[in-house]
């Protein structure tokens, strides 16, 4: 058996790897696969719970549903629906969340929670209607509602 070939490898794998593995079964063993990282995202989530203004305004609460798809927030109660961008920043080991919808009665929401890889927490939408000409509305609503939603088993 020529020992030659077999020296050279040995010194090829020591001044490249710092150390020659004894056997192939080492080199094979001391191998350990890259963990999968899972991305926290919101993108393709939805999330059905229900909403309820704040203070006085909020004696009942409405089945409502929170969605994130393409990049947009969707927000569907029984009788209204609305979609709008969302921006997320990774904060820990949690996602918070903001939106900005603008409405076509000159009002808008502006949504903000947290989302910790399992469920939606401290979600608040503030719904800002100063630009609302609507005389009932007026009557009984501040210029400014917030209203929180809490996410109920999906």
């Amino acid at each position: 058996m020529n020992i030659k070939p077999l020296l050279m490898l040995t010194i090829l794998l020591v001044t490249i790897y710092g150390s020659a593995p004894l056997f192939a079964t080492e080199a094979i063993t001391s191998y350990r696969p890259i963990e999968k990282v899972e991305t926290l995202t919101l993108e393709g989530k939805s999330f059905k719970g229900r909403i309820r203004a704040t203070g006085i305004m909020g004696l009942f609460s409405v089945k409502d549903t929170l969605s994130f798809r393409q990049g947009l927030l969707n927000w569907s109660t029984a009788d209204s629906k609305d979609s709008a961008p969302y921006h997320i920043k990774k904060v820990g080991e949690t996602i918070v969340f903001t939106s900005h919808v603008p409405r076509e009665d000159g009002t808008y929401v502006d949504w903000k929670g947290i989302y910790d890889g399992k469920r939606l927490i401290d979600v608040k939408a503030t719904w800002t209607r100063v630009a609302e000409e609507d005389f009932i509305h007026d009557l009984f609503l501040a210029d400014v509602v917030t209203f929180v939603f809490k996410q109920t088993k999906n």
